[in-house]
């Protein structure tokens, strides 16, 4: 039996016998063809790109239906697809270096998968992946390959591979695949998202997995854990078969909460919100048992568009508005880094990105995008129970100059007689040590605060989480951590401002009743994890959240907290003893 540890990219438990996936990687050698056949080559790959872009809409016409964010991934297939600089550099080294159509593509196509993996941030260098799918693609067209149809499966399987694309993974036949394991991706890649929306069981970024498993081998894979095990003995199976019985079970009993409100046996009601990226995301939410959105990133418009206009803005966010049906929607203001090209704002690499002209800052930088960003909010707020949150706030300097771009763009809107809100609530995300220690500052300027977690970590620890060497350090449990947290919900109960949290820590049940205790009362989160919140939110009293609360912060070392916690989700939540062994890992 072999243990490995990856990156848990889908929940679930998968077990079945493995089908390794042979690597698809296709190296062309350089060749050339004669000058007369240069105009066939040219051909042959205009009609590689039709015929791709063909099985690309057929692909969307399989998945159609399903929520998550397939059909933008094929779009985005697509685009690149069509876009005139990649073609135009293909046919150009075709025509001037004499390539063939084959070797042409594959160079070009190289070239951009580099450009992405340069930049220094998971969300964008994990968009290789598409480009790497486009070039297999249509180098199977140009070379007259059949491509593997892992649709076509008769058997239950897990796969094993160095690498899915997002294309082969939508293929994936749900009833023919327990999971799959891969050795490269992220959890924040195509694949990732395309399994999370189908539902099926990952773990990715195992090294050297595709080769340590042979077909036909029993592997067990824990997409909560995000572990892989290889030739389980027989205790280990039978304990794993328990738990994919008991998860199938309480993700059913789960669902019967959807109705049911978000309070305590004491009667505190706890307000619990959804995190989305897309409008359509609205729908996955309220199924959930979402009571309204808490963060509603607007990063995809940026990415989605060369330059969003204020229209598009508006339409994204009304579609929003009217799928709540008068529940509350708190929208985000951009919150991109300067190590990512978008949207019209490109910038020049940074030494330290992290630390430089990132979120509001990036902003300030560009007024004109800005405000159309800001006139679409200020716009829907209007029209409904709409809410802004500025992101990245480290001081009073930074809110003012923001309510100062605000009062212009309500200027404008007037003067052109647009309706707009005059006024409507102004919040900021708290994920810089400072804010934390201002917040009774800024709670003089705002409405709400929404505590970013995941930040205040990384910055208050001086932690980078995506890096292996030091992952262990970061720590929700830090008493710098949650002295920080409790600071701002104290100072919000003072001033009568809400707060809640939309960073991980909320939708983790180990930081449940912690939370709760600390005096949180509004929760936002993925979709996937409200029901579990809910159900510690209904099985629990605050008083008892409080003695929990009292006892963790009084330790000095975040494995104490985590131990600790630990110990109370097990006694609160007995039947869900499949997740413990995940926050017991955390301590």
């Amino acid at each position: 039996m072999k243990v490995r540890k990856g990156i848990a990219a889908s929940p679930g438990i998968g077990i079945s016998k493995a089908f390794v996936l042979d690597s698809e990687e296709l190296r062309i050698p350089e060749r050339r063809v004669e000058p007369e056949a240069v105009s066939a080559e040219q051909a042959r790959f205009a009609k590689a790109c039709a015929s791709s872009t063909h099985e690309i809409r057929e692909l969307q016409a399989k998945v159609a239906g399903l929520e998550g964010d397939l059909d933008k991934i094929f779009e985005t297939h697509i685009a690149i697809l069509q876009d005139p600089a990649i073609s135009t550099e293909v046919l150009r080294l075709i025509s001037d270096k004499h390539y063939t159509a084959e070797y042409a593509t594959s160079r070009v196509l190289r070239r951009w998968i580099k450009v992405f993996q340069s930049i220094a941030d998971s969300y964008f260098a994990a968009r290789d992946a598409d480009i790497m799918d486009i070039e297999r693609r249509l180098l199977r067209h140009l070379l007259g390959e059949k491509r593997e149809e892992l649709a076509t499966l008769s058997r239950e399987v897990v796969i094993v591979a160095h690498d899915l694309a997002p294309s082969q993974t939508a293929m994936l036949d749900r009833k023919m695949v327990a999971g799959f394991v891969t050795q490269a991706g992220g959890s924040t890649g195509h694949t990732a998202i395309v399994a999370r929306t189908l539902g099926i069981p990952a773990v990715v970024g195992v090294e050297g997995i595709a080769t340590e498993v042979s077909g036909g081998d029993l592997v067990i894979i824990d997409g909560y854990k995000g572990e892989v095990v290889v030739r389980p003995d027989a205790a280990t199976l039978k304990l794993y078969r328990q738990r994919e019985k008991l998860h199938r079970q309480r993700v059913s009993d789960l669902g019967q909460l959807r109705d049911l409100p978000g309070e305590t046996q004491d009667g505190y009601a706890i307000q619990m919100l959804a995190n989305i990226e897309l409008a359509r995301e609205i729908e996955l939410a309220r199924e959930a048992g979402a009571v309204g959105i808490g963060l509603f990133r607007t990063e995809f418009l940026f990415a989605q568009y060369e330059s969003p206009s204020e229209e598009d803005h508006l339409r994204e966010y009304r579609a929003a508005l009217a799928a709540l049906d008068g529940r509350p929607l708190v929208i985000r203001t951009l919150d991109f880094g300067a190590d990512k090209v978008f949207g019209g704002m490109p910038q020049a690499p940074e030494p330290n990105p992290f630390l430089g002209c990132r979120s509001i800052r990036l902003c300030f930088l560009h007024p004109t995008l800005f405000k159309a960003q800001l006139r679409a909010i200020i716009r829907v707020c209007a029209e409904g129970p709409a809410r802004m949150l500025l992101p990245m706030i480290s001081g009073l300097d930074e809110l003012v100059r923001a309510k100062t771009l605000i009062r212009e763009v309500q200027r404008d809107l007037a003067r052109e007689g647009v309706r707009f809100a005059e006024t409507f609530p102004l919040g900021v995300m708290v994920e810089i040590p400072a804010a934390c220690e201002i917040a009774d500052v800024l709670a003089r300027e705002v409405d709400f605060f929404s505590i970013g977690t995941n930040d205040l970590i990384q910055y208050t620890l001086a932690v980078d989480r995506n890096n292996e060497q030091v992952a262990h350090l970061y720590q929700p449990a830090h008493p710098a951590v949650l002295r920080l947290v409790q600071r701002v919900i104290d100072v919000g109960r003072t001033h009568g401002k809400g707060v809640a949290i939309c960073g991980e820590m909320s939708g983790d049940p180990l930081y449940t009743l912690l939370l709760l205790g600390m005096g949180l009362r509004e929760f936002s989160m993925s979709p996937g994890a409200i029901p579990e919140i809910k159900q510690l939110i209904r099985a629990t009293t605050v008083q008892h959240a409080r003695r929990v609360a009292e006892r963790v912060l009084a330790l000095d070392r975040a494995a104490d907290a985590s131990a600790c916690l630990v110990r109370e989700l097990r006694a609160i939540a007995p039947e869900a003893d499949w997740a413990a062994p995940a926050a017991e890992g955390r301590a």
